[in-house]
């Protein structure tokens, strides 16, 4: 979907962010002997973002990891359930997330030390990727719900 790809190519640029500015710190100090005061704070920043945006994509993709030491002794027949189980933990895991962010976004008022910018845009992170690990999971639980879709003739 188009939402999956921004969400995919937000996460690169941030990611890329990440290490520019990193490299760009290593060689200053190294070589000039001096460095970026912002630029700790920035790296900091961008990674509690691409840990929130990470995770949903991982909830996309269903690769967050699991124990399966009910199901494997239950059987195949009860993985289902499990599914169902775990795809609804999620959202109501991701409800919550999104409300608390909320809160916490609405009540800090501080700003962060080297550049003075809003907390509340950092702490933003927490409620924006818990919408789209919600919504992943949503479209996981009704899709678990409606059971294994069946190829149509043609299909392999």
């Amino acid at each position: 979907s188009i939402v999956t790809k921004i969400l995919e190519n937000v996460t690169i640029m941030i990611y890329i962010l990440i290490l520019s500015i990193g490299a760009i710190q290593v060689f200053l100090r190294y070589v000039f002997g001096w460095s970026l005061f912002w630029a700790e704070e920035v790296i900091t920043y961008c990674f509690v973002y691409l840990v929130f945006l990470g995770a949903s994509l991982a909830a996309r993709l269903n690769q967050h990891p699991y124990v399966d030491f009910l199901t494997l002794p239950l059987g195949p027949k009860f993985v289902p359930f499990f599914n169902v189980l775990r795809d609804a933990s999620m959202l109501v895991y991701a409800a919550v997330l999104v409300a608390e962010g909320f809160t916490l976004v609405h009540r800090t008022p501080s700003l962060t030390p080297a550049l003075q910018f809003p907390y509340k845009f950092i702490y933003l992170s927490m409620p924006l990727g818990c919408i789209f690990i919600g919504l992943y999971s949503l479209i996981r639980l009704v899709q678990d719900l409606l059971g294994p879709v069946k190829p149509s003739e043609g299909e392999a």
